[in-house]
């Protein structure tokens, strides 16, 4: 073969071997264009967007090393997201520092063959990783207004430096690489924005959970009478609200400071109610004494946990939350929960949310307790007042059969014959039941029983016996009795409505002079008794009439108490019944009462 043709196919030999590196790096860099394309559009979240970004842009640009920088708003900086080739960590950068920080200012590209024969360049990086830069190419990431998003830098060109057609490369990826950025924001936005509603969401149905809960308790507080009942129900609430095993609330001894356990939840509940505890004694006897909240969520190294006191009790507590029952600036107790479950997120133990939920309840704890001791309070002082006009009243109303008494006994001396006195003995044993079963009655009051006595009694048996009894204050005085009765049998409290009766009589009899007249009239009436008591007498005043019921009031009567009618007033509205007065001024006073038919119970 010449030697002429020989040297000829050399150069196209090396041609072919060129072409075919050419096609294999370009074959790469397809590949990396590629594989940034597809994390573009298939990739979600920014990191994992990034991350594959920077790595294909090295192969794509045959750089040693890519290094993305996004735009801190906040700070005025730019800072490393992704530096490939090295551990992960974070380069913070202002605008102006460094060649990235020039960029970024001036929102230019920078093409700069040899770094350190740079003024931009900053040295301190490659100082600090042990790495040397050559050349940099680095272009701005701009967003859709034109807004700074970052920078993408590329260093050390494997291959001589960075061109004009590098540059036209990178600027393509930047803008692609910007709207990822950009999109990626804006997702991101969304997603701390839904987080935040997420967040508002469970926060107002906790806001609504303890609303309620404050609700139900006000209304059990307003109805309740019972405290330790309303105390149980409370903490057996609260023990739901905070998911805890088991819960109490103490209150404290004005005299000693002991803390009695006056509402628990959970096992143990009836031995704990015997127990009591010393000021101090324990996590929740430090908080009663202190006036502080406490969270233990690790009580074993706590050194207020008493050991001891949780052995008597019998309970172990992994975690404890108490507060201090605070009213009118004084602690008056503590109230405690136990071993809670743990959160939909897992974790453990009590936390602030639930010490400012506790604490809610704690104020509203106290607040019942002030409240149902005031209430008591005043319906014992209420109760004492009442028994005290009671007494007035009963020692009133006793000379009514004293009076008989006397009749009786007076005439029982005089009677020669045994069976008229046999018979005036009995009528004296009838007129001491009645005493006795007014003192019953107050007694009965006393101990806070004021039910009627529902007795069947024959309308005729009230006038015969009214007859008697009122007869022996009429006829001494020259008065004219006239008793009137109608009807079968009625169902009422027959001691209350004697003493209706004979209140109304006697105090007829007391403003009628000699030759007065005095009407008794009964009658049944579907049930329910009618009575009439009238007299002829000078009338009610128009200024008493007004206030006609209320204690101490009274005329016409030298020696009157005033408590007649307030008494009959008191025993009519017992039986749920009516009475109406008529007054005429000198021609007389007329009462009329309706005791309805008490409706017994079938049990």
């Amino acid at each position: 073969m010449p030697a002429s043709r020989a040297n000829k196919r050399a150069p196209a030999k090396g041609g072919k071997a060129s072409d075919g590196v050419k096609a294999k790096q370009l074959a790469e860099q397809l590949k990396a264009v590629r594989a940034i394309g597809s994390a573009l559009a298939t990739s979600v979240g920014l990191d994992a967007v990034l991350a594959e970004i920077v790595v294909n842009v090295s192969k794509l640009m045959h750089a040693e090393r890519t290094t993305l920088f996004l735009y801190d708003r906040g700070s005025n900086e730019i800072w490393s997201k992704i530096a490939e080739g090295e551990e992960r960590r974070e380069i913070r950068l202002k605008l102006g520092f460094g060649i990235a920080g020039w960029v970024a200012e001036n929102r230019k590209a920078l093409n700069v063959s040899d770094a350190y024969a740079d003024p931009r360049f900053n040295p301190s990086v490659d100082a600090e990783t042990g790495f040397r830069t050559r050349s940099v190419l680095a272009v701005p990431l701009l967003a859709r207004d034109g807004s700074l998003l970052g920078v993408l830098q590329v260093l050390n060109r494997r291959r001589g430096t960075f061109g004009a057609d590098d540059q036209g490369l990178l600027d393509a990826i930047a803008i692609q690489t910007a709207y990822a950025v950009e999109n990626a924001n804006l997702a991101q936005q969304v997603l701390d924005q839904n987080r935040e509603l997420e967040a508002a969401r469970q926060r107002a149905e906790r806001r609504r959970a303890e609303l309620d809960l404050l609700y139900q308790l006000e209304q059990e507080t307003t109805a309740s009478n019972n405290l330790d009942d309303l105390l149980d129900s409370i903490i057996v609430r609260t023990c739901e609200r905070l998911r805890s095993e088991a819960g109490s609330v103490l209150l404290s001894d004005r005299d000693t400071g002991r803390l009695f356990f006056r509402g628990v939840s959970g096992a143990r509940k009836d031995e704990l109610k015997k127990m009591t505890l010393e000021p101090g004694e324990g996590v929740v006897g430090w908080v009663a004494k202190t006036g502080e909240p406490l969270v233990v969520n690790r009580p074993e190294d706590d050194p207020r946990h008493d050991r001891a006191l949780a052995q008597k009790i019998a309970f172990p507590a992994a975690a404890l939350l108490a507060v201090p029952l605070i009213w009118d600036q004084k602690v008056i107790g503590a109230m405690e929960v136990l071993n809670p479950k743990p959160r939909a997120s897992g974790a453990l133990g009590y936390d602030l949310e639930d010490l400012k939920v506790l604490t809610l309840i704690g104020g509203q704890v106290a607040r019942a307790v002030a409240l149902t001791i005031e209430r008591q309070a005043k319906l014992d002082t209420e109760r004492l007042a009442i028994i005290g006009r009671m007494l007035a009243g009963v020692a009133h109303d006793l000379r009514n059969p004293m009076t008989a008494i006397s009749g009786y006994a007076q005439l029982m001396a005089m009677e020669p014959d045994a069976k008229v006195r046999a018979e005036r003995c009995e009528r004296v044993l009838a007129q001491i039941d009645e005493m006795t079963a007014m003192i019953t009655d107050l007694l009965a009051f006393a101990r806070g029983e004021t039910q009627l006595n529902p007795t069947v009694v024959s309308v005729s048996q009230l006038a015969d016996e009214a007859r008697e009894a009122i007869g022996a204050h009429c006829n001494p005085r020259g008065i004219a009795l006239d008793v009137d009765a109608k009807g079968g049998t009625v169902l009422i409290d027959v001691g209350r409505a004697k003493r209706i009766l004979y209140n109304l009589a006697k105090n007829a009899v007391d403003v009628l002079a000699k030759g007065g007249h005095l009407s008794v009239r009964l009658a049944e009436d579907q049930g329910a008794l009618s009575m009439q008591v009238s007299d002829t007498g000078p009338g009610i005043p128009a200024e008493v009439r007004a206030r006609l019921f209320q204690p101490f009031v009274s005329s016409g009567k030298i020696h009157g108490t005033g408590l007649g009618l307030s008494i009959v007033k008191r025993f009519v509205d017992d039986h749920g019944g009516q009475i109406d007065v008529e007054s005429d001024a000198g021609v007389g006073t007329s009462f009329k009462v309706r005791l309805p038919k008490i409706e017994t119970r079938v049990s």
